[in-house]
């Protein structure tokens, strides 16, 4: 806690990855697991921040809560979705997650804002055009660290029907109400 009160940054979060001193704050939780869990997700931030510099928001929160999910059996890690919450989607834009600025992601519909995206990175591994749309974006990122794309420019790249296409998917994703857990 002192450590973290010294920084005066994010205070206000239990655990966080800072790029500009590229460090993680990660108290210890009740249960190792809980740790683990959150130490996961804060190493993506890293990861990603090392391997491609900064990407969307949803992007990153998204493939960050998805790898908090990871839960092992044996050799075999499962991402399990949230589907007891996934109703509260109802009427979520992909479209409009994808244009969120940074800011207004963590502003007042924060809870909903990282539901939408973990679910919009479920959605995107569900299906290989979503798959090779990240592969593609990831590239992209990679290629030109730090670079800012628009949503609408990823998505017309990479996305068969672009951002349009890729929401209304979403939207039938949720509809459907059939959510699979990846296995590793």
């Amino acid at each position: 806690e002192a450590q973290r009160e010294k920084q005066q940054a994010n205070v206000q979060w239990g655990a966080y990855y800072s790029s500009a001193n590229n460090s993680i704050y990660l108290p210890r939780y009740p249960t190792n697991e809980q740790t683990m869990a959150i130490a996961r997700h804060e190493m993506t931030h890293a990861m990603l921040a090392g391997m491609l510099g900064p990407v969307p928001v949803w992007i990153n929160e998204g493939l960050a809560e998805y790898m908090e999910s990871f839960r092992w059996q044996m050799n075999v890690v499962i991402a399990q979705p949230r589907i007891d919450q996934y109703g509260r989607l109802q009427g979520a834009s992909m479209k409009q997650l994808a244009n969120t600025e940074h800011r207004d992601f963590y502003g007042a519909d924060s809870q909903m804002n990282y539901l939408q995206a973990v679910a919009s990175i479920y959605f995107l591994l569900d299906h290989q055009a979503g798959r090779e749309w990240l592969k593609r974006s990831f590239a992209l990122y990679g290629q030109n660290p730090c670079r800012k794309a628009s949503a609408e420019q990823l998505f017309s790249q990479n996305y068969p029907g672009g951002i349009n296409s890729a929401s209304h998917n979403f939207k039938a994703w949720l509809a459907k109400g059939k959510f699979a857990s990846h296995r590793y």
